[in-house]
């Protein structure tokens, strides 16, 4: 399988299809929940500014997600999978959370309204690895 070091080398890719399937390593926290179980936040962290967000750099992680669904769906679950967006312009993905609700309130229209306008896309993304 073949990785993307950073989400910014996806800069070319500007269909639905081109981004299904990619796979890309980042950063990441691990939390325990008692209602979900363990998950991943602050996806794309940089351990340089982690105190930001007061997360200790050794407590990050490096996952690797792939994009298995692109864009806004048809039924909006709140199960514990991450949701991001892949930004046509700046291209690369950002704002990635574990649930679409989380994901949903960075918008203030809602994603839809910006994948319409050809803004980029709404992406689920699977935790395949984590190292």
């Amino acid at each position: 399988m073949k990785y993307i070091k950073d989400s910014k080398q996806y800069n070319n890719f500007k269909t639905k299809e081109e981004l299904l399937g990619k796979v890309f390593k980042t950063k990441g926290v691990p939390y325990n929940s008692e209602k979900h179980g363990v998950y991943y936040r602050d996806i794309g962290i940089r351990p340089e500014l982690s105190s930001i967000y007061g997360v200790n750099p050794e407590d990050i992680e490096d996952i690797t997600l792939k994009v298995t669904e692109v864009g806004v769906p048809d039924n909006r679950s709140n199960n514990q999978e991450y949701w991001g967006w892949y930004s046509n312009e700046v291209g690369n993905f950002s704002m990635i959370y574990p649930s679409w609700a989380q994901h949903f309130v960075c918008f203030t229209y809602g994603p839809k309204a910006l994948e319409e306008r050809g803004d980029g896309y709404s992406v689920r993304f699977e935790l395949i690895e984590n190292e």
